[in-house]
């Protein structure tokens, strides 16, 4: 969120020449574990598919069959990790294509979004709106720029009014939290919303 970078190169060599076979499909392609991911085929020739068999974890071993082109395979992931998932699909000869799935601890994640949220308030406590704001997308910067600046000599009252983030649901590029503040003598809940961003990076997008 403070904008620090890492950058790693990777080779990669292609043999093939033209376009693949067939088009192998994952959804999603992330989230908490248990995790359940749909794989789909799609021929991009005139030759039929006649088999396909998913190597959900890499591991060699095929867990699922289809022999009907149409099948969406599904294989639920129930533990964290990254798996390289291998889909041989039959076309005459076999093509195989590997899609990277990874699945996160709730836990971790929990860590995460409390780590994000706490910097935050602690920015808006100390009267930082601007550290504050770099933990918040472009959308959520513009929207609430005014109201960090607006209710500054206020926020350490506030941040100390509400209760920590607990989590609602996490899924592939959204994470769902709530926060409950008693307001007139009346328990309110606060949902608060993380996105992943283009760049990979989670950010405060709604609260």
């Amino acid at each position: 969120p403070q904008g620090q970078t890492a950058t790693h190169s990777v080779t990669v060599t292609r043999t093939t020449s033209g376009p693949d076979p067939a088009e192998v499909r994952a959804e999603p392609l992330s989230g908490i574990a248990p995790l359940t991911v749909r794989f789909s085929v799609r021929s991009n020739t005139a030759q039929a598919i006649t088999r396909i068999d998913l190597d959900a974890d890499g591991n060699g071993t095929v867990d699922v069959t289809a022999t009907d082109p149409n099948t969406v395979l599904s294989y639920t992931y129930p533990t964290p990790g990254v798996y390289q998932a291998r889909i041989t699909v039959t076309q005459g000869s076999p093509f195989t294509q590997t899609l990277v799935v990874g699945v996160n601890d709730a836990q971790t994640m929990d860590q995460l979004f409390t780590a994000l949220w706490t910097g935050m308030n602690n920015a808006l406590a100390r009267g930082d709106v601007t550290t504050a704001l770099g933990y918040l997308n472009e959308s959520a910067k513009r929207k609430y720029q005014r109201v960090f600046t607006a209710l500054l000599l206020q926020m350490p009252q506030i941040i100390a009014s509400y209760s920590s983030l607990r989590r609602v649901s996490i899924s592939e590029n959204i994470g769902e939290y709530a926060i409950n503040r008693t307001i007139n003598g009346r328990n309110k809940i606060f949902l608060i919303y993380f996105l992943k961003d283009a760049d990979g990076v989670w950010r405060l997008d709604a609260m």
